[in-house]
């Protein structure tokens, strides 16, 4: 294996410093612990920026933003900050005397066949000798596995479809160990672009490369490309953000131009790095964070943003094989993007926020349509990705330590207010008064409510198809809303009403047979509704 490990040679002591433009140098270890910190407050400081914006409906999203970022650092779905802090334990030996990542490639090379499988247990067995050798860092392994595999799968993208989102052990998915060598590598690459001498790591990685070629067309192909990066690198008026995200661009332009050295071109080393193929897969998030305003854009003769009639599109592909209900929770989440997407009082901020967070409801429903989904190209019009690529750059924007335009336009700390009690209710509600709605979901006789023992009775006495479906999600509102003690009872209304609201989504029979149901003698789901912001 081919690989300079110098760029991660570095100790859990050191400081951390932070440059007057924001960006935060320092070792792997602190940073680390830092980052863990800032994406625990970033959790308070994206609610608190959307409470700002007003109404009720961005106070839901804000709710759901923030717990689909804590879940990451507390619930069982684990986050880009635990995974961060547990990323170690990917090259630590199991019993078997294996990795964990090691024996999670061990396990897919009995699926594959002929080249695939050959080309597989070459990377097999890279990665477990770079694992045993005892001079590499477990963020060295890391790195240098993970460029492997990713390479392969570029090389057979049939093989990544099936397995990018294949487990890794407890720790994640390969989609994850990808995203986590971007957290890795971000905070190393404005020293690749600081020009010294009139000249940066980076192009001289291009120009050395460009010293063992003969074809004059790719050597004419790349002084060009080197005059380009050179400009922007020189340009003083271009933050750090901003010259990754052109850069970004640079390249993808080449590529599409000269697809047939794409591979050869993201290869090349560059010294105390990595390859330029790391370099762009941080470059590639900022791209995409300074583009999200983009996917919001109404072209003309459309009624509708980009990134819904793209997800629209998709879902309708025939290629896609969807069934009939896949088709229908991506149909009813695409919606709820629209109204996310059409609403004024929310920024660009606070709609990829809100997007994420309804995503994040949409997997605990479906988890089986994530690669699907994931594949799903989106702002076709400018190159910004997959949808896949969207969440990737939520979580880098809202994680990693490099400053970025988004990131820092959420600043403002929020304090989360004290938890709901739970004695039991001592009086009857009036009919669907909103004032009183916190009495039906306060917990008596240690798990009891009226919520769910008079939602559970209707369900009982109105059996059917309906009744069937929608059992497991009362059952999850009961066990993971109102019987969460951290949740404030503003905040569990909220959440009650979108997970009633996402599950009708457009659905006909669904909203005739849930708004009808009756809560105790307080009212009805269609009440709580109103109550909750719809």
């Amino acid at each position: 294996m081919q690989m300079d490990m110098s760029r991660l040679r570095t100790d859990y002591t050191s400081p951390v410093y932070q440059r007057s433009d924001g960006y935060i140098s320092g070792s792997l270890g602190q940073i680390r612990q830092r980052v863990r910190l800032e994406r625990s407050l970033f959790s308070f400081r994206l609610l608190n920026i959307m409470l700002a914006v007003g109404g009720q409906s961005a106070w839901l999203c804000a709710i759901f933003a923030t717990l689909a970022i804590l879940t990451g650092i507390s619930g069982q779905a684990m986050g880009p900050a635990q995974q961060a802090a547990l990323a170690p334990e990917l090259v630590g030996y199991w019993g078997n005397g294996d990795s964990m990542l090691v024996s999670a490639l061990v396990n897919i090379s009995s699926q594959l066949t002929g080249e695939e499988a050959v080309e597989w247990n070459w990377v097999v067995e890279d990665c477990n000798a770079t694992a045993n050798n005892a001079s590499f860092t477990a963020d060295e392994v890391i790195v240098a596995c993970a460029s492997e595999i990713q390479a392969y799968f570029q090389k057979f993208p049939d093989v990544q479809q099936m397995f990018l989102y294949s487990s890794i052990g407890n720790w994640g998915s390969f989609s994850d160990l990808f995203q986590e060598v971007v957290y890795i590598n971000a905070p190393l690459t404005a020293s690749m672009i600081a020009l010294v001498n009139g000249q940066s790591e980076l192009e001289l990685a291009i120009e050395q490369y460009i010293s063992t070629i003969s074809d004059p067309n790719e050597i004419a192909a790349l002084e060009v490309l080197l005059a380009e990066i050179h400009g922007v690198l020189n340009n003083t008026a271009l933050s750090y953000d901003q010259q990754m995200a052109n850069l970004s661009s640079i390249f993808a332009d080449f590529f599409k131009q000269h697809p047939a050295w794409a591979a050869s071109i993201r290869g090349i080393k560059i010294p105390g790095f990595g390859s330029i193929g790391d370099f762009l897969n941080v470059a590639d998030q900022h791209f995409r964070i300074d583009n999200f305003g983009q996917l919001f854009v109404i072209d003309a003769g459309q009624t509708q943003s980009r990134l819904v009639v793209d997800l629209t599109n998709d879902v309708n592909k025939p290629a896609y094989n969807l069934t009939r209900s896949e088709k229908t929770l991506l149909l009813d989440f695409i919606n709820d993007i629209q109204a996310i997407s059409s609403n004024a009082s929310l920024s660009t901020n606070d709609k990829i926020a809100a997007i994420v967070a309804a995503y994040q409801q949409l997997m605990l429903i479906a988890p089986y349509l994530q690669s699907v989904l994931g594949s799903f190209p989106i702002g076709t019009e400018f190159g910004f990705g997959t949808f896949q690529d969207l969440i990737n750059a939520y979580d880098f924007v809202s994680y990693c330590t490099c400053n970025t335009p988004v990131m820092s336009s959420w600043s403002v700390v929020f304090a989360p207010t004290a938890a709901p009690t739970t004695k039991a209710p001592t009086t009857t509600p009036m009919l669907g008064n909103c004032a009183t709605l916190s009495q039906v979901i306060k917990v008596f006789n240690g798990n009891e409510t009226i919520f769910y023992d008079s939602s559970n009775q209707y369900l009982n006495n109105n059996p059917g198809t309906q009744a069937t479906n929608w059992r497991p999600y009362l059952t999850r509102i009961q066990n993971t809303i109102i019987m969460n003690s951290t949740l404030t009872t503003t905040q569990q209304i909220q959440q009650i009403a979108y997970t009633i609201k996402t599950y009708e989504g457009t659905n006909t029979a669904r909203i005739s047979y849930l708004n009808g149901i009756m809560i105790g003698s307080w009212g009805t789901y269609a009440q709580l509704l109103t109550c909750g912001g719809y």
